[in-house]
């Protein structure tokens, strides 16, 4: 395993020594999520969103993610900020926040600090910013832009997740996002706490990455095919649109393969993606993507709850719901 991308090896086995192999993809991306906001020549950045219960070390693998590279690569914005103590803060400067990855620690804590206006304001903000690279706000009292190529690496409890996913996040600021879920066993907690006194003692200094390119694009033109196919797997998994989750993936694999001084993706890339897959699905909804995969198929909603072993008099509404939200997002046709 990555025999030829060193600094994808050493900071695999930095996470998997001090919080364990559930861990380790999930450090990595957000290490490759970090240095995306610098891949200048793509389109997109590659957007991390992840998902875990509390206590799990989504804030400390954001922290440790970031310390890889230099601390003008990123931003941490901490859990309680508005777009306008961005602006006032980071966004004056000539060069504004582009070329930044946002931290933003605890999303949990940042949403439940404000009012509905300013959370609206607040995600439609981040996501114009990710998708246009520029944020416009005018009132009567005030005016101002907020620039900058950004990408941005956010994290949130299971419970949170599941009461803002629907009434606020919503599909055109989740789209943004290649969202990881992910929950550690109990068997895993409660080794890491019997070693943790051990583990602390890693740090990046054991496991220095060697020099990092971004500066010349990235040719991709080999995988696009395999990455693309992951892609349609993973859009099902996330309930979001294949576009989308195409670019994103190509964003993360353009930024595994600058990790690692290449100018050109190899199959270790397409490994890393893959190596993700399971972190796509959502736990709280297992049969999602069984029922969008059925339904590309042809098959009618009857037939897939009897498929699913479901009874159709009672499961049939949700899968209802489903093929619904899958139409609206592209995965199934109208």
């Amino acid at each position: 395993m990555f025999e030829e991308s060193p600094n994808s090896m050493a900071i695999w086995n930095y996470f998997d020594k001090k919080f364990g192999q559930l861990i380790a993809p999930i450090g990595l991306a957000k290490a490759c999520g970090v240095l995306s906001s610098q891949l200048a020549y793509e389109r997109y950045s590659a957007n991390i969103f992840t998902v875990a219960p509390t206590r799990q070390f989504k804030s400390i693998t954001s922290t440790d993610a970031s310390k890889v590279f230099p601390k003008s690569y990123s931003i941490d914005l901490g859990s309680d900020f508005t777009i306008f103590d961005i602006y006032e803060h980071h966004g004056r400067g000539k060069n504004g926040i582009h070329k930044k990855c946002l931290m933003i620690n605890d999303a949990t804590v940042l949403f439940a600090s404000k009012g509905k206006k300013s959370k609206d304001r607040l995600v439609g903000a981040l996501g114009e910013l990710i998708s246009d690279g520029a944020y416009r706000y005018g009132d009567r009292l005030s005016q101002f832009t907020l620039k900058g190529r950004v990408s941005v690496i956010m994290n949130m409890t299971f419970e949170s997740y599941n009461q803002y996913s629907k009434m606020l996040l919503g599909s055109s600021f989740l789209e943004r996002f290649l969202t990881l879920f992910y929950a550690m066993p109990w068997k895993e907690q409660y080794n890491f706490m019997k070693e943790k006194e051990k583990r602390v003692k890693f740090s990046w200094k054991d496991f220095k990455p060697d020099k990092i390119l971004f500066k010349r694009r990235i040719s991709k033109s080999e995988f696009l095919g395999e990455l693309t196919e992951i892609a349609s797997t993973v859009a099902c998994l996330s309930m979001k649109s294949f576009a989308g989750t195409d670019d994103q993936l190509k964003s993360l694999a353009s930024a595994h393969a600058a990790l690692n001084s290449r100018e050109k993706l190899i199959e270790e890339d397409v490994f890393f993606i893959k190596s993700l897959v399971p972190y796509f699905s959502n736990p709280f909804a297992p049969n999602e993507s069984k029922i969008v995969r059925l339904a590309q198929e042809g098959r009618n909603q009857k037939d897939i709850c009897l498929l699913l072993d479901k009874d159709p008099e009672t499961y049939q509404p949700y899968v209802s719901k489903v093929i619904k939200i899958a139409k609206e997002r592209g995965l199934v046709s109208i």
